[in-house]
């Protein structure tokens, strides 16, 4: 079953809300997908919430697998099929580096995590 955070930021606060239909439910209207990880269930560490960590980070809620279910399920819908404003529809990364990562270990590494979730599809 594929699980989803959806997040709309309305102005300044955000709703965050996991569902399973999320996918479907707003297939029409997605413009731009940002993928990412998050810590969600140790409110202790130091990257809890909407701090963007790597992916594979201790505690993190996504990873290779996680992301391949997504992107299949983003495949499933026709997202990558989609006539868009762009040449193609827009999938980005956002991560940001912790203290003592650099900007390209975490580049490299969301780069091998896509691929390899890619391959998996």
């Amino acid at each position: 079953m594929l699980e989803l955070w959806v997040v709309y930021r309305p102005r300044s606060s955000a709703l965050v809300k996991r569902t399973t239909r999320g996918g479907t439910l707003a297939k029409d209207y997605v413009e731009h997908i940002h993928l990412g990880n998050c810590i969600m269930r140790d409110k202790s560490h130091p990257l809890y919430a909407d701090q963007h960590p790597r992916f594979g980070v201790r505690g993190g809620e996504n990873n290779t697998r996680e992301l391949s279910v997504f992107l299949r399920a983003l495949k499933d819908i026709g997202y990558f099929d989609k006539k868009t404003a762009t040449t193609s529809p827009v999938v980005s990364f956002e991560v940001k580096p912790a203290a003592g990562e650099t900007s390209g270990i975490i580049i490299a590494n969301s780069k091998r995590v896509f691929l390899d979730a890619w391959s998996m599809i």
